[in-house]
């Protein structure tokens, strides 16, 4: 089993990615936030379900709000 998951959430499709190591899992992540396809991004571990970095992109008030956050430890 791949010990790190990244999610990714869009109104066409959503998109799940199985990697190795913490490293590969933010390469990804990247490359899936670069794209613009997709509103939410995330990394979880496999094993313990924790989250180590999310980014989200919603539309409130006639603006958009872009929030990422990530652990220190992952």
């Amino acid at each position: 089993m791949k010990k790190f998951k990244v999610m990714a959430e869009s109104t066409v499709m959503d998109a799940e990615v199985n990697v190795r190591t913490i490293g590969e899992a933010h390469e990804v992540f990247e490359q899936i936030r670069d794209s613009g396809c997709y509103y939410r991004v995330y990394i979880i571990d496999n094993e313990t379900g924790e989250l180590y970095r999310t980014y989200d992109i919603s539309v409130q008030g006639g603006g958009v709000i872009i929030q990422e956050w990530y652990t220190l430890g992952g």
